[in-house]
């Protein structure tokens, strides 16, 4: 991607997780950008375009947290505690709407999204799991495979539910209790006291 197209999708992501989609068109992007519609054109041939660049630069960029968090040499609890930071960083930069946006208006751009956030989050959780048990932060009696697609399950299936509102799904308050919820159910003795010792939860 060239200099000024990466730009483009940069500042254009900026205005979607702020807004939300809809209510974005090609002319608040180019205002925005302070550049003309036609030059955006140059890149992208319709607004549906430019959210499929948007998405896929945000997926990059997520997994390069996740993954850079994975080879990190602290330990899984540690680990788990940055990406928590880094999502709830996210949760309040991003508008509610934007999700059901792209689920109403973008099914096959949500589908993506979608398939390789999930493929993302089960290699991060089971990776995360090992490396727990390895450290004895986590118990060591439970079904890895159960627990991570589990977790991913629940996260994915979150704004299905009917008892949370569009509000609630990017909540960092919900966020974390769901992260309390799940670190208390797989944390051995060892892993408790380390929390207590060193996270204020």
């Amino acid at each position: 991607m060239n200099e000024e197209k990466l730009n483009i999708t940069i500042k254009a992501a900026e205005l979607f997780m702020k807004y939300g989609i809809r209510s974005i068109t090609m002319d608040d992007v180019a205002k925005h950008l302070g550049m003309s519609k036609k030059t955006i054109y140059k890149h992208f041939a319709d607004k549906t375009d430019l959210v499929s660049s948007c998405v896929n630069y945000h997926l990059e960029n997520n997994d390069e947290c996740i993954n850079g968090n994975i080879n990190t040499d602290d330990n899984a609890i540690d680990i788990l505690l940055g990406v928590h930071k880094r999502v709830n960083t996210i949760l309040k930069e991003t508008n509610p709407s934007l999700e059901f946006d792209l689920e109403k208006y973008y099914p096959e751009i949500y589908k993506t999204i979608r398939d390789k956030r999930g493929a993302t989050m089960l290699l991060s959780i089971k990776r995360n799991l090992e490396k727990g048990i390895q450290e004895g932060l986590y118990r060591d009696n439970m079904n890895i495979d159960i627990i991570t697609k589990l977790f991913v399950s629940n996260m994915e299936n979150f704004h299905l539910s009917r008892h949370f509102t569009s509000e609630d799904l990017y909540s960092s308050e919900v966020f974390l209790e769901i992260f309390n919820y799940h670190i208390h159910g797989i944390a051995s003795n060892k892993g408790i006291k380390y929390l207590n010792d060193n996270y204020n939860l």
